[in-house]
């Protein structure tokens, strides 16, 4: 199976350009830098929900240039200002994450039976 994102022409549909991965993509979010984060899946199997990694991709460049890892089932991500949050299921929390030096600043824990599959990131 071919792991890769695609980039279409926003205007026609016209395919640009194909990103090859190492991982199957789950979602993905793109910041002002244009560097995209990838929310990985298959850790055992195809349908496999739990895995472990957030895939980062220089989208100019067209290469990977990191990962974050140590997550059991990473799904929607936000982000906001220059922070990315990424509900972590398996770990009942969500965590923050600067972008500009793509480190963990916190974990937001929503306790025991706390599955985050969705979420909106509110400015005050």
């Amino acid at each position: 199976m071919k792991r890769k994102i695609q980039e279409f022409k926003s205007i026609d549909g016209k395919h640009l350009k194909d990103i090859r991965l190492n991982c199957l993509p789950s979602n993905i979010v793109i910041d002002k830098n244009d560097i995209a984060y990838i929310t990985n899946r298959d850790k055992n199997s195809f349908w496999d929900q739990m895995g472990e990694k957030i895939t980062i991709i220089d989208t100019k460049k067209d290469e990977i240039i990191g990962e974050l890892e140590r997550f059991k089932g990473p799904s929607t991500m936000v982000l906001k200002d220059f922070y990315l949050f990424i509900s972590d299921t398996g770990n009942n929390v969500i965590v923050v994450i600067d972008i500009d030096s793509k480190k963990l600043i916190g974990r937001i824990n929503l306790g025991k039976g706390m599955y985050p599959y969705n979420m909106a990131i509110i400015k005050n």
